[in-house]
């Protein structure tokens, strides 16, 4: 017996001449049934691993255009006319189960989670209201432009730059440049700039020095600029905590102590971690 693949229910089909099933062949049916989902199961779930693997390395560039349009054709996606899509929830025990709605309604992807994120590769003409049924009600998305293979990496910021707008703006899809505007910016380019003008100098500092700046900067705005708060959530001593702010704005060359400095960082910060995959 074939089983459709995106079959939602089974059915068994019994000659019209028995009226009362014989319950030993309704057994074996039912169990030959269990068999082959089985199968199914662990072949789709075999293919989300081998998709998640590929994509863990072509948004880490290390792949070729040509062979990352191989793959993603391989997954069913077209490789000159896909988005991503980048999906997030409260309860990220959610998204487990993305990959297989959209497998149930015939919508080929690939799809990798990262850092409570779940990012999906599908075809650009994908309606948003299947997305959204497919990812739940709790689930905010964002959508990139259509994009080509060689595009991957800068698909997955648009994707990421919509989600972080969708959340901002308390709306469950946003695509990029469609929604509205995030923290008064539009685009990655933007972000991206605001970004590396802000902070720039501090993570060229990290990386030399390897030190704890920016996870002490995150922490001291998150806990209202408490000196004392920000120094138990990070086990250190009041004064580290304070000579670490004090350098980030020898760093930067802003001043520390003013509400607006402290607006623009705090702005920065959360499009740098939003942006960050």
């Amino acid at each position: 017996m074939d089983i459709p693949t995106h079959a939602n229910a089974l059915m068994v089909v019994l000659p019209h001449s028995e009226p009362h099933p014989d319950a030993v062949v309704l057994l074996h049916a039912a169990t030959v049934l269990g068999l082959q989902l089985a199968r199914i199961v662990l072949s789709l779930e075999g293919r989300h691993r081998l998709a998640g693997e590929f994509l863990l390395q072509a948004l880490d560039g290390r792949l070729g255009s040509v062979e990352m349009e191989r793959r993603l054709a391989a997954f069913g996606v077209p490789p000159q006319d896909f988005v991503v899509a980048s999906l997030a929830a409260d309860d990220g025990g959610g998204l487990a189960n993305v990959h297989v709605e959209l497998w149930r309604h015939g919508v080929p992807a690939a799809a990798l989670r990262r850092n409570n994120r779940l990012h999906v590769i599908l075809a650009g003409d994908v309606a948003d209201e299947l997305l959204v049924h497919c990812a739940g009600p709790e689930t905010t998305v964002g959508i990139s432009s259509t994009a080509a293979a060689a595009g991957l990496q800068h698909a997955l910021q648009e994707s990421l730059w919509a989600l972080g707008s969708a959340r901002a703006n308390n709306v469950g899809l946003a695509r990029y440049a469609e929604g509205p505007s995030w923290l008064g910016l539009t685009k990655v380019e933007e972000g991206a700039a605001l970004v590396r003008r802000l902070l720039g100098p501090v993570f060229d500092y990290e990386q030399r020095q390897d030190g704890d700046l920016m996870l002490t900067l995150k922490t001291y705005l998150d806990l209202q600029r408490s000196w004392q708060k920000t120094a138990t959530a990070l086990f250190t001593h009041r004064q580290t905590v304070m000579y670490r702010i004090r350098k980030i704005g020898e760093l930067t060359g802003l001043d520390m102590a003013e509400t607006s400095t402290l607006a623009q960082l705090w702005m920065a910060l959360r499009i740098h971690e939003a942006m960050h995959p």
